[in-house]
């Protein structure tokens, strides 16, 4: 199971690292989130096929870049999926939480719930996701 907690934050810090050097990791996800048993469980970021490089132009198509469930709500509106909002550090910070949620709705006592409950965040358009997150953020606030 990919859910050893103190390698989440051996991810962040990881990550924190990466945007120092100018890597913009861009896709932070529950499948992009792993663990190394045989390396005493530390965190591991991987998939950088999305990854951009500070100084360098984005690719053509790649304005836009995540896994939707787990994009920050800036990424999910018109604009942004026009690519037209610029990406920030703040972005993947933000896309972490966005994982730390989906885990927790999707596992009881270290099993997966079935069916998980934020799945519709998988199959919806940016502006579904968009309103679907901002109705958990307002749950979350009362």
């Amino acid at each position: 199971m990919w859910l050893a907690p103190h390698s989440r934050l051996i991810d962040v810090i990881g990550h924190f690292r990466l945007w120092e050097f100018k890597v913009e990791h861009n896709d932070i996800s529950v499948t992009n989130l792993m663990y190394d048993k045989a390396n005493d469980n530390k965190g591991v970021l991987n998939d950088f096929d999305l990854a951009h490089l500070c100084g360098y132009e984005w690719p053509s198509g790649t304005e836009c870049t995540g896994t939707m469930p787990f994009m920050v709500l800036d990424l999910l509106t018109d604009a942004g999926w026009a690519g037209q909002v610029e990406h920030i550090y703040w972005h993947d910070h933000e896309s972490f939480t966005w994982v730390l949620l989906w885990i927790c709705a999707s596992f009881d006592n270290g099993k997966e719930v079935h069916p998980l409950p934020l799945e519709a965040w998988l199959s919806v358009d940016h502006g579904t996701c968009f309103k679907e997150k901002l109705s958990i953020l307002s749950l979350l606030q009362q």
